[in-house]
């Protein structure tokens, strides 16, 4: 989502940011920059109205919960998929290491922000040239980055 306003303080873009923004322009802004968001926003992966995510050869089907790494099913577990659906769908956001862990891991188990960063390492290792595409977000936490697909 890209915003645009008038509001130029940092504390807000920050915070429109944090509520999933992924971009900001304050106003006056040149159409010939608005533009050019749009078509860096257009080049960033898609969840599409079947409920998938693909960055280059990666599908994450979110229904199905299937991943694919060119066309080849990777079997992963319950957390390592809501992992990855959950930075995969908030794509180019960064999301904080204790939301996801509360999000992702059992609540029964005693897991913590630390314990998601070991799911982090298996995860990516287990998609291989793919495991770029979950970037570290130093001191905040992970983010989806397409650009690191090969």
């Amino acid at each position: 989502m890209l915003i645009l306003s008038a509001e130029q303080e940092t504390r807000i873009k920050v915070r429109a940011l944090q509520l999933g923004g992924d971009d900001y322009l304050t106003k006056p802004f040149w159409p010939e920059e608005l533009i050019a968001r749009v078509e860096a926003r257009l080049r960033r992966p898609t969840v599409d109205r079947h409920d998938r995510v693909q960055a280059g050869g990666l599908m994450l089907d979110f229904t199905a919960r299937r991943l694919s790494l060119d066309g080849r099913e990777i079997e992963l577990t319950k957390v390592e998929f809501d992992l990855l659906a959950e930075i995969a769908r908030r794509q180019g956001a960064a999301i904080q290491r204790i939301w996801l862990a509360e999000k992702v891991l059992d609540p029964l188990r005693a897991g913590t922000d630390r314990t998601l960063d070991v799911h982090v390492s298996r995860l990516r290792k287990k998609l291989g040239p793919y495991g770029g595409c979950i970037a570290t977000v130093w001191g905040v936490g992970y983010r989806f980055d397409q650009t690191a697909a090969p």
